[in-house]
């Protein structure tokens, strides 16, 4: 789990920056950001104020998660695992699997004459 608060962390920093720098030139984007996530248990953390003994070295990013998520800012939510198509960048697949999900992603081959 502690991945996908890592994750989570680094993806809230970054929607936090662009606000800023939006903001800065004139653009308020009050709009929630869905971050898709494929771990129910994470999620409910996000989501929930309980705090765990054994989660303790990741407090401080989940914290900051919860922070976000309580201001409206960012929505944690769940995807399927088969739905991940981030998944093509972190994992290996087998050709077939990679293939649906270069089509889910709409990724394909330019072929140039």
């Amino acid at each position: 789990m502690e991945a996908e608060f890592t994750s989570a962390l680094q993806a809230g920093q970054e929607i936090g920056g662009l606000r800023e720098l939006l903001s800065e030139l004139d653009f308020f984007v009050n709009l929630l950001m869905t971050m898709e996530m494929d771990n129910q248990a994470a999620i409910h953390k996000m989501e929930n104020e309980e705090s765990s003994a054994r989660a303790k070295h990741i407090d401080i990013k989940l914290k900051f998660i919860k922070d976000y998520t309580k201001k409206g800012i960012i929505n944690p939510s769940f995807v399927s695992t088969e739905a991940m198509t981030t998944d093509i960048l972190t994992k290996a697949f087998s050709a077939t699997r990679l293939r649906v999900l270069k089509e889910m992603c709409s990724l394909y081959r330019c072929k140039m004459e």
